[in-house]
């Protein structure tokens, strides 16, 4: 470990459209003493050559090639190689503002702690903010907040606090109770992280100001079709709420509404395909009942939505259709 040190790991896959704006806001960042680790996920695009031609320009630059392994094996290989006493991460199609690492060191340094958040926004590859920014945390008036508060906040799905607007400090990493992304997982990994790497601590540093760009783009899981191997992120609950039940009953319901929520975007996402595999509707819809009661009668989702829960577990198909039509209406 290299006291001082910043390793910013980012996993890449197929991303060489947006890979540059990535790597240059990470390079360019006002504090200078960074390692930055490409992880190149088996990509099939020019994105492994970009990450080997900034690495023969900038030392700091660490550049690892694999096969295709997923997201999470990615950053872990990233966290193991890390010669940072802090660990960052960024998504190589998103960017951050150039002071991010510098106030985050900063304030987890004048603060005591082990990790500090800032804020993220949310926009789309035409840099349009999206809708759902709507959502506030205006809860933070300290700059130091409990773990436990900040999780009440963090894990929400228009969160504007999470693990990539973050700094870790390597000890998070260490020892016989080491952190890492569930491999297994194929959605739902990073919010286990963030529990568990925020259970570690008593007290998270944060900033109430925009660090982190998120680029939604179709290729992400909330907008692709979904596979079979999606389903694994449903194993997930489990772990999340043997760590959350005990600690917290609106986080308990804010988990079971997360994965009825996610529940609905596969549908949706499923029924857009004019071909899906026929395992899938039955899956989600097992994963839909499992906690609609919670979502429908103790969550604050929209009543709307609410209704399109209890229209899907009656008949997937008619529900989604009568959502179509009404769409078309109110457009």
């Amino acid at each position: 470990m290299k006291k001082g040190l910043i390793s910013v790991i980012v996993p890449v896959y197929n991303t060489a459209d947006f890979l540059p704006r990535t790597i240059e806001s990470i390079l360019t960042q006002t504090f200078r003493n960074l390692e930055l680790i490409l992880v190149d996920d088996g990509s099939t695009d020019s994105s492994g050559a970009i990450c080997d031609e900034y690495a023969i320009n900038d030392n700091r630059i660490v550049v690892l090639h694999q096969e295709n392994k997923g997201v999470s094996a990615a950053r872990n290989i990233g966290i193991d190689v890390a010669q940072g006493e802090w660990i960052g991460f960024v998504d190589s199609d998103d960017y951050i503002e150039p002071f991010m690492y510098e106030k985050l060191l900063n304030t987890a340094i004048q603060n005591d702690v082990l990790i500090s958040a800032g804020e993220l926004i949310r926009i789309t590859p035409t840099s349009e903010e999206a809708n759902y920014l709507e959502y506030s945390d205006d809860y933070i008036q300290s700059v130091k907040v409990s773990a436990i508060l900040y999780l009440e906040h963090a894990l929400h799905m228009l969160t504007k606090y999470w693990f990539c607007s973050s700094l870790f400090h390597i000890s998070i990493f260490s020892g016989n109770d080491a952190v890492r992304f569930d491999e297994k997982l194929h959605f739902v990994e990073d919010w286990l992280f963030v529990t568990e790497t925020a259970l570690k601590v008593d007290f998270i540093s944060v900033i109430p100001e925009t660090l982190y760009t998120y680029v939604i783009r179709d290729g992400s899981a909330a907008h692709s079709a979904v596979t079979l191997k999606h389903m694994s992120g449903f194993d997930g609950d489990e772990k999340l709420l043997k760590l959350i039940s005990p600690i917290s009953e609106k986080l308990t319901v804010e988990i079971k509404s997360f994965f009825t929520s996610v529940a609905v975007i596969f549908i949706n996402n499923t029924l857009k395909c004019k071909q899906y595999n026929p395992e899938l509707l039955p899956k989600l819809k097992r994963n839909l009942r499992k906690y609609a009661h919670i979502y429908v009668f103790k969550s604050d989702h929209a009543i709307k939505d609410k209704v399109y829960v209890l229209m899907l577990l009656i008949s997937i198909r008619i529900a989604y259709k009568t959502k179509c039509i009404l769409d078309k209406i109110h457009k």
